[in-house]
C-alpha cells in the first residue's frame, strides 16, 4: 500500500502505519484503501488472532487501517477490539521532572 508511505511522509509520522499496512498487504494484497470492505477486515482480524497476535497489535494494525481508509476520502466501521485492561504503575514527579526535558514533544503525550 503506497498510500501509506505517502501519508506517512506527508505528515512527517512514524512508520507504524506503513507496517499496518504491509501486514495487510501481505493478507489481502497490494489494494487501494477504498478497497478495502469490512468482510475483508473482518478475515484480516481473524487471520492475526489466529497467528496469536495481542489484541493491541490488532486494535492498533486496525485503527491505522481506519485512519488510511479515512486519509484517502472513505469511511470504514469497524467492530471495537476488546483489549485487556491495563496495569498502571504510577511514577513518581521526581522521575518525571528528570526524564520530560529529554523527551521528544510527541513522547510527552504517554507521560
Amino acid at each position: 500500500m503506497s498510500f501509506a508511505a505517502e501519508y506517512v511522509a506527508s505528515r512527517g509520522l512514524a512508520k507504524t502505519p506503513i507496517h499496518s499496512a504491509s501486514r495487510f498487504a501481505k493478507f489481502a494484497g497490494d489494494i487501494e484503501p477504498k478497497q478495502i470492505t469490512p468482510e475483508l477486515v473482518d478475515q484480516f482480524r481473524k487471520k492475526c488472532e489466529s497467528e496469536g497476535l495481542s489484541a493491541w497489535t490488532i486494535k492498533g494494525n486496525l485503527k491505522d487501517l481506519r485512519t488510511l481508509i479515512r486519509a484517502d476520502g472513505g469511511d470504514l466501521k469497524l467492530q471495537p477490539v476488546a483489549v485487556p485492561e491495563s496495569q498502571k504503575h504510577p511514577v513518581s514527579h521526581d522521575h518525571l521532572d528528570v526524564i520530560w526535558p529529554l523527551l521528544p514533544d510527541w513522547g510527552r503525550q504517554f507521560v
